[in-house]
């Protein structure tokens, strides 16, 4: 009886072709999953068995259990040891996911290392029962409760629908061994605890409980990948606008928002996603804090993931045909014969005469004031900006400024006061490049 069917084959992109290497423990799952690839005709098959230092004589004895089955079946191995004890105290973190860090540190790397196709791990239908309802129990959401899949990137699963009960059996008609993990039956673990308490009693309420399971995850995975697929197409529609994303329905925010929030921090919880929908409703100017020293805010339209930068505070010396660089971009001068009007905020044109003494490019202040070109009267330039519904974290503009006052709100206008004439002679050209 061959474990992989053509479902899991065709699942996992599995064909006679394909380079993979199996993580191989020991146990009966890797030991079934290394004979039924091998069974099912993969011509070029690698094992790869991580020492990982935990149980010392038993480490030891599937190491070399792992060296002379592969020895046998001719199939190249590759061994690496660490001590996962040691990495969980140094890096604060529990026993069980230092292991699997290590892993899967290990398996890339000889993948990578081997130019293989793909990593082959033996879970089965067990495995993903214990998963769903592991992640039941924390409260997952939908693709938490899809489980595990046959496919996921350059790692495959191809027993995923297989029981326990069959690899053991196949195994025994092989006349194969395996190790046993004596950690299996320890308590502390969560998932040893579903598997050895939990389990057996949900199988007095519901004998095929796994089948439920693993049938349950396998149509919810449907539904998740139609969300997810509609959620993709509604992030590209909407980009940042505030009001187009507060119009799409719930389930489909919350997959774009959770997107978005994974490209600025490792983790994301639920709390995170409810608390980016609220600033999605905030008046303009809201900030809140993001996880990792990130920020998230709005401003009239749109809404900002990042780092919300403070105001440089910076003052230059300005020598007509330079450049000077401040935090916001770059503004450069030429003197010119003609000007271009109108032109674009980020140039302008004025009468170099009327420009009195050197010529300082700064930061903004707050009591800062000219009077704009076409307008009668100085504002304040706060005031400018507000009536102009710029945000107020596009207002890190520079100013050019010369002995009597500001000439140049870079990106905007100029002070009525240099605005060029038919009596100009000689004309400044300045060019703002915005960061």
């Amino acid at each position: 009886m061959q474990l992989i069917d053509e479902k899991a084959q065709l699942c996992c992109a599995l064909q006679a072709e394909s380079k993979v290497l199996v993580a191989l423990s020991g146990g009966a799952d890797s030991v079934a999953l290394l004979y039924s690839l091998r069974e099912l005709g993969v011509k070029k098959l690698y094992a790869a068995h991580l020492h990982h230092g935990i149980r010392a004589e038993e480490a030891d004895r599937d190491c070399e259990f792992c060296e002379n089955l592969c020895r046998g079946l001719n199939v190249p191995l590759s061994v690496e040891r660490c001590d996962v004890p040691v990495v969980a105290r140094e890096k604060h973190i529990s026993v069980e996911l230092a292991a699997r860090q290590l892993r899967y540190d290990f398996l890339r790397k000889t993948l990578k290392k081997l130019d293989a196709d793909m990593i082959a791990l033996g879970h089965h239908r067990g495995d993903q029962a214990e998963t769903v309802l592991m992640h039941l129990l924390r409260g997952s959401g939908l693709k938490g409760l899809c489980g595990m899949r046959y496919r996921s990137g350059d790692c495959i699963r191809p027993l995923l629908g297989v029981s326990k009960a069959d690899i053991v059996g196949y195994l025994e008609r092989l006349g194969q061994g395996y190790c046993s993990d004596s950690t299996n039956d320890e308590l502390e673990a969560t998932r040893n605890r579903i598997r050895l308490q939990l389990m057996p009693l949900l199988r007095e309420l519901n004998p095929n409980i796994e089948e439920t399971l693993c049938s349950m995850a396998e149509v919810l995975s449907e539904d998740e990948q139609l969300l997810s697929t509609m959620a993709q197409q509604a992030d590209a529609r909407c980009k940042n606008k505030r009001r187009e994303l507060l119009q799409l329905p719930k389930p489909i925010l919350t997959r774009v928002l959770k997107k978005r929030l994974f490209a600025e921090q490792d983790t994301v919880e639920r709390r995170d996603i409810e608390q980016l929908i609220g600033l999605l409703k905030a008046q303009n100017g809201t900030v809140i804090s993001l996880r990792d020293g990130k920020n998230a805010w709005v401003d009239e339209t749109q809404l900002h993931l990042g780092v919300l930068k403070e105001q440089a505070d910076y003052s230059f010396l300005h020598k007509i045909g330079t450049a000077v660089t401040t935090p916001c971009g770059t503004i450069r001068s030429e003197t010119v014969e003609q000007a271009i009007i109108p032109c674009k905020g980020n140039e302008a044109y004025m009468d170099l005469e009327r420009v009195r003494g050197s010529i300082t490019v700064r930061s903004r202040r707050d009591a800062d004031r000219f009077t704009p070109l076409g307008l009668e009267g100085s504002k304040l330039i706060s005031d400018y900006l507000t009536d102009r519904k710029v945000s107020r974290f596009n207002r890190d503009m520079p100013l050019v400024c010369d002995d009597e006052g500001i000439i140049y709100v870079a990106g905007h206008t100029i002070d009525k006061r240099v605005r060029v004439t038919q009596d100009t002679k000689q004309i400044l050209h300045l060019i703002f490049e915005e960061v």
